[in-house]
């Protein structure tokens, strides 16, 4: 759809040594490398991990989640940080948010334990669209026709907040 930003790169590999190497060469180059991979407990998440600047953990209020991204930050990080000498912040954005789950009172205990868990949650929620849902077959947050401003809104205060984090860690680095 000639929407894709010019200034954005994408490589995609499943190879846990692609991935590492990858995002390292990009990162000497001075871009910001973004690096997803799914949530289990595999080489490609190690690899993810050992490149981190910052991990962002997406998240539903669900107790699967809950359990398996504090898992993540609390006991997998951990171990990179120790053998790497150095502290990755990390970042649980909630998301899947809706008007049922955010108001649901059987959520409640799973926020009350994040909270609890010590780890930081982002300001910005991310709500359920359509947009979202529409963006794989996509790859964009709008379409010829329309803009979901709501949902870009969303998506530059999740940035600008995983940016002033980034920098903050820079800073404390330097």
């Amino acid at each position: 759809m000639s929407l894709w930003p010019e200034r954005l790169d994408a490589i995609s590999s499943l190879e846990p040594s692609a991935i590492y190497n990858i995002a390292r060469q990009q990162q000497a180059a001075g871009k910001i490398v973004f690096i997803d991979v799914e949530g289990t407990t595999n080489e490609n998440l190690f690899a993810g991990l050992y490149a981190a600047d910052i991990v962002v953990v997406p998240m539903q209020t669900t107790q699967d989640d809950v359990v398996s991204g504090l898992q993540l930050i609390l006991n997998h990080l951990p171990v990179v940080e120790e053998e790497q000498k150095r502290k990755v912040p990390s970042l649980i954005v909630i998301n899947q948010i809706d008007f049922v789950t955010g108001r649901a009172k059987a959520h409640e205990p799973l926020r009350e334990a994040l909270r609890e868990s010590g780890v930081r949650l982002a300001r910005q929620q991310i709500a359920r669209r359509s947009s979202y849902q529409s963006m794989g077959s996509a790859g964009t947050l709008q379409t010829m026709d329309r803009k979901d401003e709501k949902a870009i809104a969303e998506m530059e205060a999740l940035l600008a907040e995983i940016l002033s984090i980034h920098k903050t860690n820079l800073g404390a680095v330097a």
